[in-house]
C-alpha cells in the first residue's frame, strides 16, 4: 500500500470512491433518495478547483497496486479556537476495501505529516449516529469534544461531534 499526492487524472475516481463510500456508510443515517441520486462525479469540482488553484484543501490518497483505494482530505484549521491544528474534513474508503487498514493508514499519514509541520494537531466532525465511524477514530486516537454543530442534508437532521487528536 502506498500513499500518493493524487494528480488532476485522479480526481474523477477519488470522487466515484467519495460517492460509493456515502452509499454504503450512510444507509440509514441519511434519506435514501439523496444517496441513490449522488452522482460519482460529485466531488469532481471540488478537488480539481483545489487541485488547480493550490489549496486550501490538500488531498492524500491510499493506493494499492497502482489503483485508489481511498482518500483523505484536509486543511490547515479555519477555526480561531483551533489555530495550528490540521482539520480533516473527509476520509472515505472504497466499499470493497472496509476493515482492511487502508482508512488507518491514511491516518498515521496524517498524523505524521501533521507532527512533521509542527501542528498542534488534528480534529474532525463525525456524525454522531455514525457508530462505526466514531470507533474507528477513537482506536486511532481521537478524543470525543463536547462540541457539535447540526444542520440538514435532504431533510435530515444531522450532528457532528468533534473529535480531536493531540500531538505531544
Amino acid at each position: 500500500m502506498d500513499i500518493i499526492n493524487p494528480k488532476l487524472d485522479d480526481i474523477p475516481e477519488i470522487s466515484s470512491i467519495y460517492a460509493q463510500s456515502w452509499k454504503k456508510a450512510y444507509k440509514g443515517l441519511i434519506n435514501q433518495n439523496y444517496l441513490d441520486s449522488l452522482k460519482y462525479d460529485f466531488w469532481v469540482p471540488l478537488f480539481e478547483k483545489s487541485l488547480k488553484d493550490g489549496g486550501p484543501l490538500k488531498l492524500i490518497a491510499a493506493t494499492e497496486k497502482g489503483r485508489i483505494i481511498g482518500a483523505l482530505s484536509y486543511q490547515k484549521s479555519q477555526d480561531k479556537e483551533f489555530t495550528g491544528y490540521l482539520e480533516i474534513v473527509s476520509l472515505y474508503i472504497h466499499p470493497e476495501f472496509f476493515n482492511k487498514g487502508y482508512g488507518g493508514t491514511l491516518i498515521n499519514s496524517i498524523k505524521s505529516m501533521a507532527e512533521k509541520e509542527k501542528n498542534k494537531g488534528l480534529f474532525l466532525w463525525v456524525m454522531t449516529e455514525n457508530k462505526n465511524a466514531r470507533a474507528f477514530y477513537e482506536k486511532s486516537g481521537f478524543m470525543p469534544l463536547n462540541d457539535f454543530i447540526s444542520f440538514k442534508i435532504s431533510g435530515n437532521d444531522i450532528t457532528n461531534i468533534r473529535y480531536i487528536y493531540n500531538i505531544n
